[in-house]
């Protein structure tokens, strides 16, 4: 490799005695500059590098140049601090003039070697994507991009030396800056370094919010998923699904995206494990063992259930007591008067989802419901209750009540609660 090769910057190395061709010196002028070190602040040489050039006795009048080629930009910060950006395709040693007067200058030179290899193990952690079919000069010139690897020239000498090189595979890479070329070009080759991108969709969770949650974790625009939810007969949904909704059938849990997702693949993940649980549960084969009111529930009404279920419930323990509650009270024609199905209605605004106004379930799903929220609904607790309230939103405890007599007296405990301290206000009021 020639020595005019293009190198990045490393730290100061010796300083010149003399420069002979720089003008004459003035004795009477200030004194003279010294550069102590230089660092790379970001860039490359080859492209531009931002330079902070540490010393003393620097002026506003400072000029920099990288060999003979004059700094694109110097910006003075003190007399100890010069920030320069390199040119193009600089070379060669780094200068300081500080002229004094219209005839005289003082300078002094530091000869810094350009870098062609990073040394040690790396810095900070960084993501390089590496698209399908890429060539191995690509990837070394987006390896440089990304300050993994110093120079082009020694990403060709790893490879060079390397007979495995050719099977670096594109994907997502979980790398680290400013590394050896020849360890970056090992972690390449090593598929546990492959970044894994994750997606985790919470239980309860609306639809409308996984759509974000999706579109953050794979890239795709919400619009391209919104298509895609558009078309339910390519989500592999169950035939006794009613209505246009897809709310209820992603399931929430944590997944792991494919190298190149697209908007049907990552919603299909979701709706794919819902499938599968539903038929471990027995959500189609047990729905009807319930009572919907004089009717038994269908699938798609024991669904709404859990649904339900999830999106009022603080504490596992009382999932199979809500669930309960619910069917005792479709039961006996009563309003379900629960305050999560007000709330989807508002947030999506939709109309006929006042359980306090209307009998009977909402007309869908109102969040997407975990394993433990369909199981208690296929089996609730045995009891009549047709109340239940939380008296301490801190903990979770609820009570459970047969009567409104009773769930007046709990409704009690938690006005009570609230009003026990400005904190507890606080949560309430939040809490609505």
């Amino acid at each position: 490799m020639g020595h005019m090769m293009i190198r990045r910057l490393l730290c100061c190395v010796a300083l010149a005695a003399s420069l002979t061709s720089l003008p004459a010196l003035d004795a009477q002028a200030a004194p003279r500059p010294k550069v102590s070190k230089l660092s790379l602040k970001s860039g490359s040489v080859n492209g531009g590098a931002v330079v902070t050039i540490t010393g003393k006795n620097f002026t506003k009048k400072a000029k920099v140049y990288f060999g003979s080629a004059k700094a694109k930009k110097v910006v003075y910060q003190s007399k100890k601090t010069l920030v320069a950006t390199a040119p193009k395709h600089a070379a060669g040693a780094v200068w300081v003039y500080v002229k004094t007067s219209q005839k005289s200058a003082k300078a002094k030179a530091a000869k810094f070697s350009y870098l062609t290899d990073f040394k040690g193990s790396g810095g900070a952690g960084v993501q390089v994507r590496i698209a399908a079919g890429s060539s191995l000069t690509a990837i070394g010139a987006k390896l440089v991009k990304a300050q993994v690897v110093a120079t082009e020239a020694a990403w060709a000498k790893a490879v060079a030396a390397e007979p495995r090189a050719t099977s670096v595979q594109a994907g997502l890479w979980q790398l680290r800056e400013r590394l050896p070329a020849k360890k970056a070009l090992a972690m390449l080759l090593d598929v546990k370094n492959k970044a894994v991108v994750k997606l985790t969709l919470p239980e309860g969770g609306y639809l409308a919010d996984y759509l974000t949650l999706m579109a953050s974790a794979s890239g795709l625009s919400a619009a391209k998923l919104k298509a895609a939810l558009a078309k339910p007969g390519d989500l592999g949904l169950p035939a006794w699904r009613q209505g246009s909704s897809v709310e209820g059938f992603a399931f929430p849990d944590t997944y792991y995206l494919p190298e190149a997702p697209t908007a049907g693949g990552v919603i299909r993940l979701a709706t794919s494990q819902f499938a599968a649980v539903a038929k471990e549960v027995g959500l189609e084969s047990g729905a009807a063992s319930q009572q919907c009111g004089a009717s038994a529930c269908t699938p798609y009404q024991v669904l709404t259930v859990a649904s339900i279920i999830e999106r009022e419930v603080s504490r596992a323990e009382y999932r199979p007591l809500v669930a309960r509650v619910v069917y005792n009270r479709l039961a006996q024609g009563m309003p379900l008067q629960m305050d999560s199905t007000n709330a989807y209605g508002q947030r999506m605004g939709l109309s006929g989802y006042s359980t306090y106004q209307s009998a009977g379930l909402p007309p869908t799903p109102i969040s997407n419901p975990g394993r433990a929220a369909l199981k208690a609904a296929l089996a609730p607790a045995a009891g009549d209750w047709l109340y239940f309230v939380t008296v301490n939103p801190e903990t979770g405890e609820t009570e459970f009540n047969t009567t409104l007599e009773g769930h007046n007296a709990s409704v009690a405990k938690y006005q009570a609660w609230c009003q026990a301290s400005p904190a507890h206000q606080a949560v309430c009021d939040q809490l609505g």
